[in-house]
């Protein structure tokens, strides 16, 4: 009897220890930066100057700069990953979809004006607006899941 007693309490105190353990691993866990974090902070800042760079030039001179709004879908999305990456909240997920949408919302804006003033073809509001949409969806399903 007595050395059932003290398998059971071996048994609660090795089962308490890994208890413990396991939620002293997931506490860590959470403190880290994003699986893909180790060049985060460099990979946001080079798409931040990319992005940019190439917009303030854009304002300048459209023609100047080479691609179209697909171009800088991809720099958005690039500035999007690493800021994601960097995250270790969903607020701070959110915060960078949220960002992103704002640099979508601002093409749509300039393409649609540009398709009024009959400089720009209609096919590039309609990315636009589609790089739009799907931002709106990645929010979406960044807040309110699947």
């Amino acid at each position: 009897m007595l050395r059932q007693n003290h398998v059971r309490m071996a048994l609660f105190v090795c089962l308490g220890l890994i208890a413990v353990a396991v939620y002293g691993f997931a506490a860590e866990e959470k403190e880290k930066p994003g699986k893909s974090a180790p060049n985060a902070k460099g990979r946001r800042d080079a798409a931040k100057k990319v992005y940019d760079g190439a917009m303030q030039r854009y304002m300048q001179d459209p023609e100047s700069v080479p691609g179209d709004v697909g171009y800088f879908h991809e720099w958005s999305v690039r500035w999007m990953q690493a800021e994601h990456d960097l995250g270790r909240t969903k607020t701070e997920e959110v915060a960078a979809l949220e960002g992103h949408l704002k640099r979508m919302e601002t093409w749509k804006a300039i393409l649609d004006e540009r398709v009024k003033q009959a400089v720009a073809p209609v096919y590039s509001a309609s990315a636009a607006e589609f790089f739009r949409l799907e931002a709106e969806d990645w929010l979406f399903e960044a807040r309110y899941g699947k």
